[in-house]
């Protein structure tokens, strides 16, 4: 069963980004009635075919131990990658909050269907 995004009728709120999560957006991410830009790769809102998120995966290394748990605090990280027929965008390593608004945006402004595959809550979804 497919999961689709369902279009929001308002936009999310920034209020639970923290001061670095919105700084990286502004550098990486722009999203506006015409287009979605991720780090520069620009694709119509008509043309986008899917959106995923995906947990970051971190290996046992040492490297991967000390970023999580000295770059990230041990938080959970997540990769918002959004498709569009071979063309894919990916922001990556975004914490749960930036993924949920990155998402929700989206979401805001498609205005077609589009097929989400990712954790539940993150924004609203209509199975079928």
């Amino acid at each position: 069963m497919a999961r689709y995004m369902i279009p929001l009728k308002m936009p999310p709120r920034e209020d639970a980004l923290s001061n670095d999560d919105r700084r990286y957006l502004q550098a990486h991410f722009d999203a506006n009635n015409f287009e979605l830009n991720i780090d520069g790769q620009i694709m119509e809102w008509n043309r986008i075919d899917e959106i995923e998120v995906a947990k970051a995966a971190r290996t046992a290394s040492p490297a991967g131990w000390l970023v999580k748990n000295l770059i990230y605090r041990g938080a959970d990280r997540y990769h918002v990658g959004v498709y569009s027929g071979h063309y894919e965008a990916v922001l990556p390593n975004l914490s749960l909050e930036a993924a949920r608004y990155v998402v929700q945006l989206i979401a805001y402004h498609l205005r077609d269907r589009v097929r989400y595959t990712g954790p539940e809550g993150i924004t609203p979804l209509d199975e079928s």
